[in-house]
């Protein structure tokens, strides 16, 4: 029976389209809490805690399994043999047309970073997007007596693999610079590859750069402060010290007004 809707914890959140039909029969695992009724796919509801509202220790314990259920995730889903890279004018073409939409007044100075990230852009070019993003942000987890469930795969779509990663461990900044080199190698067991997980560690750091300046204009100014600094942090352990200077410098020109 063709599916013509996905439902996920009863609410719609996209039509079952032939650009999905790979990744959704490839991607249903045993333990993600699905079925068929009436031509519709239902997530059923989950009972659990959501990962981001565990306490400190408990989601520093639980980081590992999360991750490694992403890997088993990336595992099962949509592989595609040939690498598949986005050009130089791509990237910044979306930067540019996603900060226009921002509901937030962006200052010169800020969008100054966008015109001169040409080496964020020059390295984005060489990643690989014949991944799959999930959307592994912490609130996309269920977490019950230590069992984890992935939940909302609304957003599934071709990317690199480090993009959910850096949803995973950047998103709201819930987790330290120290939690990165477990979560990788949780992530490499779950998708059974440590060669793989060698071109994330490399990848890494640059989606998180770039994700950092997707979500910065819709974020109020303070925490606009925070996506800029972090990134900055990014661009100077890489050694991108002119880009992390313009971060920075759009950072403290918002902290001048606040």
């Amino acid at each position: 029976m063709p599916i013509s809707r996905v439902y996920i914890l009863g609410r719609l959140v996209l039509k079952y389209t032939t650009k999905y039909e790979a990744i959704w029969t490839r991607f249903l695992a045993p333990d993600i809490y699905v079925g068929f009724r009436g031509g519709w796919l239902i997530q059923k509801r989950v009972r659990g805690k959501r990962f981001d509202q565990l306490t400190l220790s408990e989601k520093s314990s639980l980081l590992p399994v999360v991750a490694y259920k992403l890997g088993e995730i990336h595992r099962r889903s949509i592989s595609v043999s040939a690498p598949k890279l986005r050009p130089f004018e791509g990237w910044y073409t979306s930067l540019l047309k996603l900060w226009g939409t921002s509901p937030y007044k962006i200052s010169s100075i800020e969008w100054k970073v966008l015109e001169q990230a040409h080496i964020l852009y020059e390295a984005l070019e060489n990643i690989d997007l014949s991944g799959v993003f999930k959307d592994a942000n912490p609130r996309n987890w269920i977490v019950d007596q230590n069992v984890v469930r992935a939940i909302d795969f609304g957003s599934m779509s071709l990317a690199s693999f480090a993009s959910d990663l850096s949803q995973l461990l950047d998103y709201d900044k819930l987790f330290v610079e120290s939690d990165f080199v477990c979560t990788i190698e949780a992530w490499s067991s779950g998708f059974g590859s440590k060669d793989l997980a060698k071109n994330i560690c490399s990848e890494f750091p640059i989606i998180s750069i770039y994700s950092a300046l997707c979500r910065a204009p819709f974020h109020t100014p303070d925490k606009r402060v925070t996506w800029y600094l972090r990134a900055a942090e990014r661009t100077k352990h890489i050694g991108w010290p002119c880009l992390a200077a313009v971060l920075e410098e759009a950072a403290e020109s918002i902290l001048i007004l606040i």
